[in-house]
């Protein structure tokens, strides 16, 4: 992820949680510092079972179950700001009235337990060229749509009800419906895919501890490259649009993202922490990449050259592999606790990849353009 990112990042300020019967300040617009506190001192081992239709043009219509333990007797705050949220259930009971005001959804302590507790919730989120949690791309080549989500860096809650900060990390299980000639691919592996006469409904086990910004899905008719490892759990697959897939170096990329993976893992001394790796090059995406585990997106037109390319873009693909892997340790598996450290996991990414270019590939002299683009 670009380091542009952190002209989005809030500012760090010394913060006490409030006492449960004060919240009222907390359900303002957006997610504040303060907010975030009060929700890791309380609430712990959380997961998402999330369901999400896809076929619509411009609304994806889903259900989340939340499951998570709870420390203390106070209220419980969600953060969501999607369409329409049309049904919410605490513990199997029907939450009504229910308190949501666009930005977040409060659940009141006479619905919830001390320990385990499950939240079940039905809403609906926008799909939309821009400006949406889900963006969908029209291929003028061929008339066929793309949709990609993009949560970085707090926008998760834009798309279902969630604690939508990077220290409340979760295991996601993703359930979702595409029109029936789409694939699709997600943070987790894909178990299973349900074909009826219009539709599939792919289901993707559950993934490691990730942070909601990094939940990922890209569906569509993508074309599809996969390399093969000996070793068990180690294939990588490309997605790319149909309409290039004859234009892309897709044993290159495969190749690059193979070898920054193993080198990674060389040099931390720590396998690779996800179950899955693979790569979606993703049109009309606005940074250069992205490091959804098991799922980064690199942007298309960066990555695809439609003329002969040059050595220096050659090596700023290169780059961008390299930082992108990075993360998959230092950002996505070791995650800053709020976004006044998002610089740090930027920083140590860019870092590293400049050391693992100069180790892989002298020719692209990487400290002297660490020096040039950065210090």
């Amino acid at each position: 992820m670009l380091i542009a990112i952190l002209a989005a990042a809030v500012a760090a300020t010394s913060v006490v949680p409030r006492p449960a019967d004060s919240l009222d300040a907390l359900m303002g617009p957006g997610i504040s510092r303060e907010l975030a506190v009060y929700r890791a001192a309380r609430i712990s081992h959380v997961s998402y079972d999330l369901s999400l239709d896809v076929t619509g043009h411009d609304t994806a219509w889903g259900r989340v179950t939340i499951r998570f333990d709870r420390a203390d007797t106070g209220d419980v705050i969600l953060d969501f700001r999607g369409l329409a949220l049309d049904h919410a259930e605490a513990n199997g009971r029907a939450l009504a009235p229910l308190v949501a005001n666009g930005a977040h959804v409060r659940i009141p302590a006479a619905a919830l337990v001390r320990g385990t507790n499950t939240l079940a919730f039905r809403f609906a989120a926008g799909i939309a060229a821009a400006g949406q949690s889900i963006i969908r791309v029209h291929d003028r080549t061929d008339g066929a749509d793309y949709l990609y989500t993009l949560l970085v860096p707090a926008d998760a809650n834009a798309l279902f009800p969630c604690f939508d900060q990077p220290d409340l990390k979760a295991r996601v299980a993703l359930t979702l419906t595409t029109p029936r000639a789409w694939r699709a691919v997600a943070n987790g592996a894909l178990v299973r895919a349900d074909t009826a006469a219009s539709a599939i409904t792919y289901h993707f086990a559950r993934t490691e501890p990730i942070s909601t910004y990094l939940i990922a899905f890209a569906a569509g008719p993508w074309a599809t490259f996969t390399a093969r490892d000996r070793a068990p759990g180690r294939a990588m697959t490309l997605y790319v649009r149909a309409s290039r897939a004859k234009e892309v170096e897709a044993d290159t990329l495969l190749a690059l993202n193979a070898r920054a993976r193993a080198w990674l893992e060389r040099y931390f001394g720590i396998a690779y922490p996800f179950g899955k790796f693979d790569i979606v090059l993703a049109p009309a995406f606005p940074f250069g990449g992205m490091e959804h585990p098991g799922a980064i997106f690199y942007n298309e037109e960066s990555f695809i050259y439609r003329e002969r390319p040059t050595l220096t873009q050659r090596l700023g693909r290169e780059a961008t592999i390299f930082h992108e892997v990075t993360h998959q340790w230092f950002g996505d598996d070791v995650t800053m606790q709020w976004f006044d450290d998002l610089w740090l996991k930027e920083g140590f990414a860019t870092y590293m990849a400049a050391k693992m270019q100069a180790a892989l590939d002298p020719r692209a002299d990487a400290w002297k353009m660490f020096y040039l683009r950065n210090k």
